[in-house]
């Protein structure tokens, strides 16, 4: 059982005062970057992005603790359960010449009118603004293609560059729990 499990969060939602425009996600400074729903050839790539992330990778993510341990199978389940979701709850990954440098989802909020954004991008691209550009994207998103309400983030109250993230990329802190 990891340490982390029974941790605080804090949850996160756009400032109302903010306005959203729908956009295309820019190019950084790595070139290119193209977003796209994962599929089952991904795999190989989820996996090795997340057993780069080892225990830190798991600390944050709830639902999968244990993640840097996974099969090759467990990632490919992974992804198959994610693209039979389907819309509005599909799972993207965020690529520059097809080196997965982070995956982004969406999930059910505390009810049928919201959902939650989770994403991860690996140490290597850390800091470069993937994950807040392409939060932006996924936000603009869900309230005009999804029609959701609201969105939340759930970070962990030691995860300050997931804070940092939800910052730039329009959210609140709200409370932690």
């Amino acid at each position: 059982m990891s340490r982390k499990r029974n941790a605080k969060k804090q949850l996160w939602i756009p400032n109302h005062e903010k306005r959203f425009t729908l956009r295309k996600v820019p190019p950084f400074e790595i070139g290119d970057l193209v977003l796209r729903p994962m599929k089952l050839s991904d795999a190989q790539a989820h996996k090795k992005l997340c057993d780069a992330g080892g225990s830190k990778l798991g600390d944050f993510l709830g639902f999968a603790e244990s993640i840097q341990h996974w099969s090759l199978a467990q990632h490919k389940q992974w992804i198959l359960t994610n693209q039979l979701a389907g819309h509005p709850f599909e799972t993207y990954g965020a690529f520059h010449e097809n080196h997965l440098l982070g995956f982004f989802s969406y999930g059910q909020a505390g009810d049928l009118l919201g959902c939650q954004i989770s994403y991860y991008c690996g140490s290597d691209v850390s800091g470069k603004g993937i994950a807040t550009e392409v939060t932006k994207v996924m936000v603009e998103k869900a309230f005009t293609l999804a029609g959701f309400e609201y969105i939340e983030l759930h970070i962990d109250v030691d995860n300050l560059a997931s804070q940092r993230v939800a910052t730039k990329a329009g959210f609140s802190y709200i409370k932690d729990y």
